[in-house]
């Protein structure tokens, strides 16, 4: 598996708009293959940090952490 650094890091700036709207800046779409429309499961941290996580990305997430899950029900039997 490749090492990452912060030269992975992609970034941008936005800014909220007056009805609550937050642009995501155009390269980070095009990396993320972002379409309009699309639907983002949105996370606050306790350290007050906002995450947007694409739903269908979001649901690959949960489906593989609950693989994780049944096998380590398995080992625990």
């Amino acid at each position: 598996m490749k090492k990452k650094s912060f030269k992975d890091i992609t970034m941008g700036i936005t800014s909220l708009g007056k009805r609550g709207q937050v642009v995501i800046p155009a390269n980070i779409r095009k990396k993320l293959k972002i379409k309009s429309k699309e639907k983002f499961m949105v996370l606050l941290t306790h350290s007050e940090t906002v995450i947007f996580v694409p739903v269908r990305r979001f649901k690959k997430m949960i489906y593989q952490l609950d693989k994780k899950i049944s096998e380590f029900k398995k080992l625990a039997k």
